[in-house]
This record gives C-alpha cells, sequence and structure tokens, in this order.
C-alpha cells in the first residue's frame, strides 16, 4: 500500500488522491499508478481524517503543542472514538501524525 501522513501540510490540494482535516493540519496521501486502491473518506473533524485505503482504515493526525492538557485530552478521546469506529467490523487501522505528545506533570 502507498499511503502516506502528512502533518500540517503547506496545503491540501483538491486532487482525488488527497484528503485532510477540517482546518487542513491532518492529510492523507496516496499513490494512484498501477494496482494502489483508492481511499475513500470515513469521517474528518479538527485534527484528524481517517480513509478506508483497500482493506485498512488509515488515520492521520495534528494537534497543537499549545493546546491546554484538557483539550488535548478531549482531542485523544475523540480520537479514540474515530479509531473505534473505522475499525468496525475488525478491519485493521493504522493511525500516525503529529501527536507533539505530553505529559501532565
Amino acid at each position: 500500500m502507498d499511503v502516506c501522513h502528512i502533518s500540517e501540510p503547506h496545503s491540501i490540494p483538491g486532487a482525488d488522491n488527497w484528503l485532510g482535516s477540517e482546518e487542513g493540519l491532518a492529510a492523507i496521501c496516496w499513490r494512484t499508478e498501477g494496482d494502489a486502491p483508492r481511499c475513500s473518506l470515513l469521517d474528518r473533524g479538527r485534527g484528524y481524517v481517517a480513509a478506508r485505503c483497500g482493506d485498512i482504515a488509515v488515520v492521520s493526525v495534528y494537534i497543537s503543542p499549545n493546546v491546554p492538557m484538557q483539550a488535548f485530552e478531549a482531542f485523544m478521546d475523540d480520537l479514540a472514538r474515530v479509531v473505534r469506529s473505522a475499525g468496525d467490523g475488525g478491519r485493521g487501522v493504522l493511525v500516525g501524525g503529529d501527536f507533539n505528545a505530553r505529559s501532565p506533570t
């Protein structure tokens, strides 16, 4: 599979092989040549986009390092919902991107 997770892209082209999050900070791009599977949108929100690519789901993520811990935790809760939904029916889920991980201490 030829799929790319992109965090903070300069822009998201309007091409058929690109999908982006609501605010354009996370994207998925895939190869269109040969026998590469097309991807289709499953879900998108602030900081994430999820797509079905062949037999798996792909979720690309970006969250700013400047959000408060409470906003980070809410984002992670929402992302968990997206991942569970994307994997419904036993489909594998590939999650990647820039989480700007942090610790509450």
